[in-house]
């Protein structure tokens, strides 16, 4: 897994038996020095200028963080990822998930199902709305004893969480999150209706907030 904010050092995150190791890949990310796929540059031409911007930068990204695990150039990298659809790898390269948000970019690489997401840590939100409308009976019950800044801090934990699983899933978030309850006391996310149990990590790093997701074992090794 990758953390990236534009223009500062980045942070990778392995999945299984990993390591993290801060280190900077890329210098620079100028789009005249993009390796895009020809299917890449059609969709961002016809994107609004900024949304055509971050996109040709993460896919930028992808390819160049991508291409010494798949040992291949960047352009090689088997991505295929339409603005707004989740991205996919072809001819049997693993699987990737992306989240945004503000001037952050998390990528998350393994060769079993992933799915991540990303929220800034000070983020501000109204916390008793939110799992109010979107949590389960049973979450709500455990959040009840907290307020303030502990009751925001524990619902943006839970809503990154949630979000990764769901996008492991492939399914819809609006359709989805009332189904997802992450217990505070043990940290199991369990999917209410069908029962599943994945696995989750919550990681804090430079103010981001990153969740991991996989029916596989996670395990992290700090460097």
């Amino acid at each position: 897994m990758w953390l990236r904010q534009w223009n500062n050092d980045q942070v990778r995150v392995g999945h299984g038996t990993c390591t993290y190791s801060s280190h900077t890949v890329i210098n620079s990310l100028q789009l005249q020095e993009t390796e895009l796929s020809e299917l890449e540059v059609y969709w961002s031409e016809r994107l609004p200028k900024r949304i055509a911007n971050r996109y040709q930068r993460s896919r930028h990204l992808i390819r160049q963080l991508l291409a010494p695990i798949l040992n291949c150039t960047p352009k090689q990298v088997p991505l295929y990822s339409p603005p707004g659809k989740r991205p996919y790898l072809s001819e049997n390269s693993g699987y990737i998930s992306l989240s945004h948000s503000g001037n952050g970019i998390l990528l998350g690489w393994s060769l079993y199902p992933i799915g991540v997401d990303l929220e800034n840590c000070r983020r501000s939100l109204d916390a008793r709305k939110i799992q109010k409308r979107f949590f389960p009976l049973q979450e709500q019950r455990m959040l009840r004893h907290l307020q303030g800044e502990a009751l925001r801090k524990a619902v943006l934990r839970s809503w990154v969480c949630k979000e990764a699983a769901i996008k492991l899933q492939g399914k819809s978030l609006s359709v989805e999150l009332m189904h997802w309850c992450l217990d505070t006391q043990s940290g199991e996310l369990k999917q209410l209706t069908s029962g599943l149990t994945p696995k989750c990590l919550i990681i804090e790093r430079r103010g981001w907030l990153c969740a991991l997701v996989s029916n596989k074992s996670i395990l992290v090794h700090w460097n």
